[in-house]
Protein backbone atom coordinates (compact mmCIF):
# COMPACT_ATOMS: atom_id res chain seq x y z
CA UNK A 1 0.00 0.00 0.00
CA UNK A 2 1.45 3.41 -0.92
CA UNK A 3 2.37 5.86 1.83
CA UNK A 4 -0.37 8.30 0.80
CA UNK A 5 -3.05 5.71 1.65
CA UNK A 6 -1.58 4.76 5.03
CA UNK A 7 -2.26 8.11 6.69
CA UNK A 8 -5.76 8.21 5.15
CA UNK A 9 -6.62 4.80 6.60
CA UNK A 10 -5.20 5.80 10.00
CA UNK A 11 -7.19 9.04 9.92
CA UNK A 12 -10.36 7.20 8.94
CA UNK A 13 -9.94 4.67 11.74
CA UNK A 14 -9.20 7.44 14.24
CA UNK A 15 -12.35 9.31 13.23
CA UNK A 16 -14.37 6.11 13.48
CA UNK A 17 -13.10 5.43 17.02
CA UNK A 18 -13.77 9.05 18.04
CA UNK A 19 -17.30 8.86 16.62
CA UNK A 20 -18.09 5.69 18.52
CA UNK A 21 -16.61 7.20 21.70
CA UNK A 22 -18.83 10.28 21.38
CA UNK A 23 -22.03 8.42 20.51
CA UNK A 24 -21.87 5.71 23.21
CA UNK A 25 -23.34 7.95 25.97
CA UNK A 26 -26.34 8.74 23.77
CA UNK A 27 -26.96 5.17 22.65
CA UNK A 28 -26.68 3.51 26.05
CA UNK A 29 -28.49 6.14 28.15
CA UNK A 30 -25.57 7.31 30.27
CA UNK A 31 -27.32 10.60 30.99
CA UNK A 32 -30.26 8.79 32.59
CA UNK A 33 -27.85 6.57 34.57
CA UNK A 34 -26.09 9.67 35.90
CA UNK A 35 -29.42 11.26 36.88
CA UNK A 36 -30.60 8.07 38.62
CA UNK A 37 -27.31 7.76 40.50
CA UNK A 38 -27.55 11.39 41.64
CA UNK A 39 -31.15 11.07 42.88
CA UNK A 40 -30.64 7.70 44.57
CA UNK A 41 -27.20 8.55 45.94
CA UNK A 42 -25.64 5.43 44.45
CA UNK A 43 -22.25 5.20 42.76
CA UNK A 44 -22.00 5.17 39.00
CA UNK A 45 -20.71 2.10 37.19
CA UNK A 46 -17.01 2.43 36.44
CA UNK A 47 -17.43 2.54 32.66
CA UNK A 48 -19.76 5.57 32.73
CA UNK A 49 -16.98 7.86 33.90
CA UNK A 50 -14.82 6.88 30.89
CA UNK A 51 -17.17 8.59 28.44
CA UNK A 52 -18.22 12.25 28.05
CA UNK A 53 -20.95 13.49 30.40
CA UNK A 54 -22.99 15.06 27.67
CA UNK A 55 -24.42 12.95 24.87
CA UNK A 56 -25.28 14.09 21.38
CA UNK A 57 -28.12 16.60 21.24
CA UNK A 58 -31.01 15.20 19.29
CA UNK A 59 -32.77 17.61 16.98
CA UNK A 60 -36.51 18.17 17.09
CA UNK A 61 -37.06 15.65 14.32
CA UNK A 62 -35.36 12.91 16.37
CA UNK A 63 -37.05 13.92 19.63
CA UNK A 64 -40.50 13.40 18.24
CA UNK A 65 -41.01 15.89 15.48
CA UNK A 66 -42.16 19.44 15.24
CA UNK A 67 -45.46 21.10 14.56
CA UNK A 68 -45.64 23.90 12.04
CA UNK A 69 -48.63 25.95 11.02
CA UNK A 70 -48.67 28.05 7.90
CA UNK A 71 -50.99 30.87 7.11
CA UNK A 72 -51.65 32.25 3.64
CA UNK A 73 -52.21 35.94 3.08
CA UNK A 74 -55.24 35.73 0.78
CA UNK A 75 -54.94 39.17 -0.78
CA UNK A 76 -51.30 38.67 -1.77
CA UNK A 77 -52.01 35.15 -3.02
CA UNK A 78 -54.82 36.36 -5.27
CA UNK A 79 -52.72 39.28 -6.55
CA UNK A 80 -49.83 36.93 -7.35
CA UNK A 81 -52.16 34.47 -9.09
CA UNK A 82 -53.66 37.28 -11.16
CA UNK A 83 -50.14 38.34 -12.18
CA UNK A 84 -49.56 34.80 -13.43
CA UNK A 85 -52.85 34.88 -15.35
CA UNK A 86 -51.89 38.19 -16.98
CA UNK A 87 -48.49 36.79 -17.93
CA UNK A 88 -50.11 33.69 -19.45
CA UNK A 89 -52.59 35.82 -21.38
CA UNK A 90 -49.83 38.03 -22.76
CA UNK A 91 -47.88 34.96 -23.87
CA UNK A 92 -50.97 33.48 -25.49
CA UNK A 93 -51.81 36.69 -27.36
CA UNK A 94 -48.24 37.08 -28.58
CA UNK A 95 -48.14 33.45 -29.70
CA UNK A 96 -51.44 33.78 -31.56
CA UNK A 97 -50.32 37.16 -32.94
CA UNK A 98 -53.31 38.97 -31.44
CA UNK A 99 -52.53 42.65 -31.04
CA UNK A 100 -53.33 44.19 -27.69
CA UNK A 101 -52.34 47.42 -26.00
CA UNK A 102 -52.02 46.34 -22.38
CA UNK A 103 -53.07 43.88 -19.72
CA UNK A 104 -53.39 44.88 -16.08
CA UNK A 105 -55.27 44.00 -12.93
CA UNK A 106 -57.46 45.92 -10.55
CA UNK A 107 -56.25 44.82 -7.11
CA UNK A 108 -59.36 46.01 -5.29
CA UNK A 109 -61.76 43.86 -7.36
CA UNK A 110 -59.22 41.28 -8.60
CA UNK A 111 -60.24 41.71 -12.22
CA UNK A 112 -57.94 41.44 -15.22
CA UNK A 113 -58.34 44.25 -17.75
CA UNK A 114 -57.07 43.65 -21.27
CA UNK A 115 -57.07 46.58 -23.62
CA UNK A 116 -56.61 45.74 -27.28
CA UNK A 117 -57.39 46.89 -30.78
CA UNK A 118 -60.40 45.52 -32.66
CA UNK A 119 -59.05 45.10 -36.19
CA UNK A 120 -62.39 45.28 -38.01
CA UNK A 121 -63.77 48.44 -36.36
CA UNK A 122 -60.37 50.09 -35.76
CA UNK A 123 -61.48 51.11 -32.30
CA UNK A 124 -60.17 50.17 -28.83
CA UNK A 125 -61.68 47.08 -27.29
CA UNK A 126 -61.75 46.35 -23.53
CA UNK A 127 -62.21 42.81 -22.16
CA UNK A 128 -62.64 42.39 -18.43
CA UNK A 129 -62.52 38.97 -16.80
CA UNK A 130 -62.28 37.66 -13.28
Amino acid sequence: MPNSWKWKVVLLLGLLVLSVYLIVPSLFGFIQKREEAATQMTPLPWYVSLFPEKGINLGLDLQGGIYMEFEVDDSNAITNKMDLVISDLKNFYEKEEIKFASASQDTSTHLVKITGLDESAKRPMVITTS
